[in-house]
């Protein structure tokens, strides 16, 4: 498969929209190397990074280029992966392995704990709003979803998603509010209906294990799966119920988690492993490659798109986050993708 990638020597001179494209560094931010997975903008602007193994979680203020810590999140390590922010504000925490979801509420700067969700560890991994503001659990270990509603503090469970562990990672909203759940090892992808509490399955999305980390919505509705091992990104098209290829992407294992929608429809693949961040462009079917992002293994999970058009990468093993600049967007472009539809792990 031809690797339709433009070199970083001509990415270092290209101007997108009238603007060329940089990387830029915050301060450091938490300790160790396994701090942050995922993201969500709060509505003031700011970037919440759901802690992983970070005691707290941590907040970015992008007007003055500083942090600020919350309340401790949970306990242990391993405890959340993804947040979604619900339709008051506050934000729900996903829980991997901590025994119950934190919700971090910005007007009181408060956690507070729901009740239990799912069972064991590495249960959930990726949440997303449901168009009646509940929140869904995409199942990793646990056999089922589970859907959290913020209005009753009530968890309920689907029915059985997929099947064996390490299932899915991340999930995206359908535009008919079917929520797509993203396969690493399982063979296919799953959907489920909100409408009729029922799931059905893809065709089968790639092989082996370890695949896909995240996903993003194209602007035509079809779902771009991240390549984390794959060579390449597959786009599922729920129209048709098929699956296409793009281009191979980067080299080596752990290259991207988690995918931000640019405003102009692209899609920005986080680097994990890889040198740099990788954007898709489904109107051509190619791949450009941003300047070098971070340096070293493990370093970004997830991003997110600010106020002002840049990518903001969680930082994971990374002592900062990165952000990068990838053109320059009308404001009413991004606020659409900014919206907490397209807000999530």
């Amino acid at each position: 498969m031809e690797n339709n990638i433009v070199p970083f020597t001509a990415m270092e001179s290209m101007v997108v929209n009238g603007v060329k494209e940089h990387v830029s560094y915050t301060p450091e931010v938490g300790s160790g190397s396994a701090k942050f997975i995922g993201g969500v903008i709060l509505p003031d602007g700011r970037v919440y990074n759901v802690p992983y193994s970070n005691t707290t979680a941590a907040i970015y203020d992008p007007s003055t280029n500083t942090f600020t810590e919350t309340p401790a999140a949970g306990n242990g390590g391993a405890k959340f992966i993804g947040g979604v922010i619900l339709p008051d504000g506050r934000v729900y925490n996903v829980p991997y392995s901590n025994t119950t979801a934190a919700i971090y509420d910005p007007s009181t700067n408060t956690v507070t704990e729901t009740p239990e969700v799912g069972s064991g560890s590495y249960k959930f991994a990726g949440g997303v709003i449901l168009p009646d503001g509940r929140v869904y659990n995409v199942p990793h270990f646990n056999t089922t979803a589970a859907i959290y509603d913020p209005s009753t503090n009530t968890v309920t469970e689907t029915p059985e998603v997929g099947n064996g562990t390490g299932k899915f990672w991340g999930g995206v909203l359908l535009p008919d509010g079917r929520v797509y759940n993203v396969p690493r090892y399982h063979s296919t992808a799953a959907i489920y209906d909100p409408s009729t509490n029922t799931v059905t399955e893809t065709p089968t999305i790639g092989s082996g294990s370890n695949k896909f980390y995240g996903g993003a919505l194209l602007p035509d509705g079809r779902i771009y799966n991240v390549p984390y091992t794959y060579p390449y990104a597959l786009i599922y098209d729920p129209s048709t119920n098929t699956v296409t290829e793009t281009p191979t992407i980067g080299s080596g294992v752990n290259r991207f988690v988690g995918a931000v929608t640019l405003p102009d429809g692209r899609i920005y693949n986080t680097p994990n492993n890889y040198t740099k961040a990788a954007i898709y462009d489904p109107s051509t079917n190619t791949f450009t490659e941003t300047p070098v992002v971070g340096s070293g293994t493990g370093k970004f999970w997830g991003g997110v798109l600010l106020p002002d058009g840049r990518v903001y990468n969680v930082p994971f093993g990374y002592a900062k986050a990165a952000l990068v600049s990838t053109g320059s967007y009308p404001t009413e472009a991004i606020e659409t993708v900014t919206h907490p539809y397209f807000n999530k792990f």
